[in-house]
This record gives structure tokens, C-alpha cells and sequence, in this order.
């Protein structure tokens, strides 16, 4: 379902950039704001029945990718 919205919202986005008739042009735009929302809530759909989950990191993990940006200091 999700590979099938997301192609779907690639290819509204190709064509709006590509038609020539304005109106179209207008429906083919419109069009993706509402196949990103639907694509959100197919998302909260899936995961939430875990067909779709996104991993997580441990937090210790996630911090410690966090403090590997930190500024350098001592540089000029």
C-alpha cells in the first residue's frame, strides 16, 4: 500500500510539472498535498498493526549519535 501511494504521489508530481494545460497543471498539483496526507495515515494505519514499523534506536544510541555532531572546540 505504501509503495503504491508513493508512486503514486512521484508520478502526480511529474505531472504537473510536465502537462501544459493549466487546469490540469492545477488538479495535478492539488493532488499531491492530499497523496502525502494519505500516505501519513496509511503509515499510522500500518504501524500501528505492525506491518510497517520503523525501527528505533536505543537511547543510548540515539544520544550518543547526538553528541558525535557536537562543535570541536580548541578550532579556530
Amino acid at each position: 500500500m505504501m509503495g503504491a501511494v508513493k508512486a503514486c504521489a512521484t508520478g502526480f508530481t511529474t505531472a504537473a510539472l510536465e502537462v501544459s494545460n493549466p487546469v490540469l497543471r492545477r488538479v495535478f498539483a492539488d493532488s499531491v498535498p492530499n497523496m502525502i496526507e494519505m500516505a501519513y495515515e496509511i503509515f499510522l494505519y500500518q504501524n500501528k498493526n505492525q506491518y510497517y514499523q520503523v525501527p528505533q534506536l536505543q537511547p543510548q544510541d540515539m544520544q550518543a549519535i547526538l553528541n558525535s555532531y557536537a562543535p570541536i572546540q580548541g578550532i579556530i
